[in-house]
């Protein structure tokens, strides 16, 4: 459906990310990936998309479609890209696989250890741009509702122990998967795009606990993100 640049609803950067948002930042990072062009919106309200969330793209008629992977397939299929064309049929289950740890277990420790334990932190970065009063006000409203996704998820009921334990394996098992390639399947593919999303979220902010030393402790996965931002966020 053309080549004119897909307008993108994202929330906004910080820490040095283009976007807070592992989700934002995938669906960000494999647009650069596959060679599509797009205009940033950076949401300064309540994203306006069927689900309530972000990312979500803006499309010629008008028409909103939301969630990253349902993006990536139907730009996949509308503008012919073939990143993940060179992936073998077990490759693809390896990778829906890895995604599905990544983003349905690993993300939901990853948000509970920015909104819990490193709330303050996470407070000053996601909020900095507003007055500190209207602050004061709004991100404890946007907290509790951000803590009900792990709540539901059940990652929020744990001790947090246990929490840590559950998000270190899962890093511990992509890392394994990795092994020392430089992408997940030698040549760059979409999987790569979920994996930076969510790993450059991880190690930043620069913070302290078990979660972020289990990730910087993976030197491949931190050479994975270096690779990837020199690679495709140079600017």
């Amino acid at each position: 459906m053309g080549t004119e640049p897909v307008e993108v609803h994202s929330l906004p950067g910080a820490w040095g990310l283009p976007s807070a948002s592992p989700f934002c930042l995938k669906l960000l990072t494999w647009l650069r990936m596959a060679g599509i062009s797009y205009r940033l919106k950076v949401l300064k309200g309540p994203p306006k998309s069927p689900t309530g969330k972000a990312p979500y793209i803006t499309r010629p008629d008008g028409s909103v479609l939301p969630d990253s992977n349902y993006i990536i397939d139907t730009l996949t299929a509308e503008r012919g890209v073939t990143l993940d064309e060179h992936l073998t049929p077990a490759q693809r289950a390896t990778a829906h696989l890895v995604q599905r740890t990544l983003e349905k277990s690993l993300y939901f420790v990853a948000m509970w250890n920015r909104w819990v334990p490193h709330w303050q932190v996470t407070r000053d970065g996601f909020f900095a741009g507003m007055h500190p009063v209207v602050r004061s006000v709004v991100a404890p409203v946007i907290r509790r509702d951000v803590l009900r996704q792990p709540r539901a998820q059940g990652v929020g009921l744990n001790a947090p122990e246990q929490i840590y334990a559950e998000g270190s394996a899962d890093v511990q098992a992509v890392a394994r998967v990795l092994g020392d390639r430089d992408f997940f399947f030698s040549q760059p593919s979409t999987i790569d795009a979920a994996a930076y999303g969510l790993f450059a979220n991880l190690l930043k902010p620069e913070v302290e606990d078990p979660l972020t030393e289990a990730v910087r402790s993976q030197a491949n996965i931190v050479a994975f993100c270096d690779r990837m931002r020199e690679r495709y966020w140079q600017d």
